[in-house]
Parts: structure tokens; C-alpha cells; sequence
């Protein structure tokens, strides 16, 4: 069955071409023998019911047992992303789930999601590989590490209140201090922090993050706030996006 699905983006890479706050489209086509995919779409409302329970949530991502890898693309102000993959690994174990989240929006139905010949400004669009075919998957980051890594000492929710004892918005206006002037030039583009996967490790480098985004600072509090769900003892490091970084 033929399907479609995409999303609009800050940036997009095709070949050995990047495109960054431009117009620019990059597209991917895909034949795959043996492989059944079918295409969906849940809307905001939708997730409530979808992550009550193993079967809804089968129901809405099209899961079944032949399925190999679901690839997604979602709004980040509409869709409760930490809780779904949190319940999608749970219960489809060794099945992975690709994609990206769509970007480039400064507030909730600004990004645009595709789904077949229809457009939507939220929620979350997907194929559901099914049959006879092997997916593997690799993960791509084009950001790197700045800074040193530090723990969490304070913090509940998506809020980091302190970092190695000190508040956090110190600690990160120092790490912007000691960047060289190319790495602030670069500032324009993303700081992000990342959220280290094995915390111990003697060392820490690019790749050993789960990279997520900065959603703002609170001045008084001296605390930031983080596009993901922390704790008190978690190793992270702030990032920049580095259009040079690879893999």
C-alpha cells in the first residue's frame, strides 16, 4: 500500500546539501518488497485513550506482530512524547520507532505534519512497517558536547534548578562565556542540552547523550527548563548544533 508522511522543519539534509532556515525540501522514496505499510494520524485529543492501555495503544500506531519499526513524525507542543516512547518500549519491545519531531515553530500549530493527500498543525503522523522485512537503525546527531558534564542536584519535572550544587542558569552562563567566538556564532542556531545514557562512564563525548531542547530560563529562579523529564542525580551536558558534526 502506498502512504505519505512528512513535516515542516527548521532544516533539512539531502545528499551532501544542508538547508538551514531556508526554503528547501528533502524527500525520501521507498520500495520495499514483502513490506505492507499503513499510514496514520493521532490528533492531540486522541492520546488520553491511545495510552490507556497495550491494545488502544495498538490500535492507534497500527502495531500488530508482524510489525518491524514504526516511523513517526510529531508535533512537540501536542504530543506527550516522553510518555509515548516511554509506553511504546514498554509494550513492543524490539520494535523500534524512527523520525524526528517537526521544528521550526515558535508556538503550538505552526508546524505542519503531512498524511497522504492531508495536512494537519498537530499531533502525530506515522508508518507502520509490517511483513517480510528487516529494519535496522542508526542515530544521526549533528550536535556536540560544550561545557562539562555536570549533575543535577536539584530539580523535579522538566525544570533543573541546580547543577553540581549551583544554580543552573550560572552554570550555563558560564559555559557560554568560555565558548570561542566561532562556537558562539553558533548559538544562533540551538543550544540544547543532553541527557548522558550511561551515566557511569569514566568519560563522556559526543554520542553519549540524549539530546533534547532547551524551552527556557527562569531568571529568578535561576533555573532552566528542558524538553524531557529529569531527575536529581542524572549526568547532562549542554550542546550546540554543529552543522559539521558527524556521526
Amino acid at each position: 500500500m502506498s502512504c505519505l508522511i512528512g513535516c515542516s522543519c527548521e532544516g533539512v539534509i539531502g545528499g551532501k546539501r544542508e538547508i538551514e532556515r531556508g526554503p528547501g525540501l528533502s524527500v525520501l522514496v521507498g520500495r520495499v518488497p514483502g513490506a505492507r505499510c499503513e499510514a496514520f494520524h493521532l490528533s492531540q485529543g486522541q492520546w488520553s485513550n491511545a495510552l490507556a492501555d497495550k491494545e488502544s495503544l495498538e490500535d492507534h500506531l497500527s502495531v500488530d506482530q508482524e510489525t518491524r519499526a514504526l516511523i513517526t513524525m510529531c508535533d512537540p507542543w501536542t504530543t506527550p512524547l516522553i510518555p509515548v516512547l516511554d509506553k511504546f518500549n514498554t509494550n513492543f519491545r524490539g520494535v523500534p520507532m524512527l523520525g524526528g519531531v517537526a521544528s521550526g515553530a515558535q508556538k503550538a500549530r505552526q508546524n505542519v505534519l503531512l498524511f497522504n493527500d492531508t495536512r494537519f498543525d498537530e499531533g502525530m503522523v506515522g508508518i507502520s512497517i509490517r511483513g517480510a522485512v528487516r529494519v535496522e537503525s542508526v542515530v544521526s546527531q549533528g550536535c556536540r558536547p560544550i561545557g562539562r558534564a555536570m549533575v543535577i542536584t536539584k530539580g523535579q519535572g522538566n525544570v533543573i534548578e541546580e547543577l553540581g550544587g549551583r544554580p543552573a542558569l550560572e552554570v550555563l552562563e558560564e559555559t557560554i562565556q568560555l565558548l570561542s567566538d566561532e562556537d558562539k556564532l553558533l548559538l544562533s542556531s540551538g543550544l540544547l542540552i543532553g541527557r548522558a545514557m550511561n551515566e557511569y562512564k569514566p568519560r563522556f563525548g559526543r554520542g553519549d547523550f540524549v539530546v533534547r531542547n532547551l524551552l527556557g530560563i527562569n531568571d529568578v529562579q535561576r533555573a532552566i527548563g528542558v524538553g524531557d523529564r529529569i531527575r536529581v542525580g542524572q549526568t547532562v551536558q549542554f550542546h550546540l548544533r554543529d552543522a559539521s558534526t558527524r556521526p
